[in-house]
């Protein structure tokens, strides 16, 4: 895992980026701490490490983010239209009040397919 220390308001977080593939055809990338200007870059290699390994699609884990902003929205909606151009999707796993508003807020709820756990998430990815 890739973790650094992000300060926001006074408080340290850890922020870390691990990846996986459950299969040949999906990539799982899981994020903990706060998606923004500084840390989207890393989310958005670890999407990308997947795609160029030939993944078509990817299950972003969010469970344990606590902060997102337009930056980390941005590489969410860059991921989701490489991967819908190789036929495939990324679907998204939190149930975080504070990340869920933000998905609603700008609409990006009806765009992803959201799932409450990584397992019904690699369960949606296995029936397509």
């Amino acid at each position: 895992m890739d973790e650094t220390q992000a300060s926001r308001g006074g408080t340290t977080m850890d922020f870390g980026v691990s990846s996986e593939r459950p299969s040949p055809a999906i990539g799982l990338v899981s994020v903990t701490g706060e998606i923004d200007v500084y840390t989207s870059p890393r989310v958005r290699s670890a999407m990308l490490e997947h795609f160029e390994a030939g993944c078509t699609s990817l299950v972003v884990d969010l469970s344990s983010v606590d902060y997102l902003d337009s930056s980390g929205l941005g590489i969410l909606v860059a991921g989701l239209k490489r991967a819908r151009e190789l036929g495939g999707e990324v679907l998204l796993v939190t149930t975080k009040p504070r990340i869920m508003r933000v998905l609603e807020v700008t609409g990006l709820d009806k765009v992803f397919n959201i799932s409450a756990t990584m397992d019904e998430a690699l369960q949606k990815t296995e029936r397509k």
